[in-house]
């Protein structure tokens, strides 16, 4: 898994990753805002909405939209 930091992370941004418990993160999630060294991301699209809070450790792929 890649290593990034928060700077190479922007609000509006996609961020990819998986966790155990969060069985939707294939979907189309975006940074909200930042926190030290925790992101808030949400998704909204087909049909799911919901919204968690991820360790920057846990992103292994972004998609720069900003």
């Amino acid at each position: 898994m890649a290593e990034y930091k928060m700077e190479d992370i922007n609000i509006g941004d996609g961020v990819y990753f998986k966790l155990d418990f969060q069985t939707n993160y294939d979907l189309y999630w975006t940074v909200k805002p930042k926190f030290d060294s925790t992101l808030e991301i949400e998704v909204n699209e087909m049909g799911a909405n919901d919204k968690i809070f991820l360790n920057i450790k846990d992103v292994y792929a972004i998609e720069k939209r900003t």
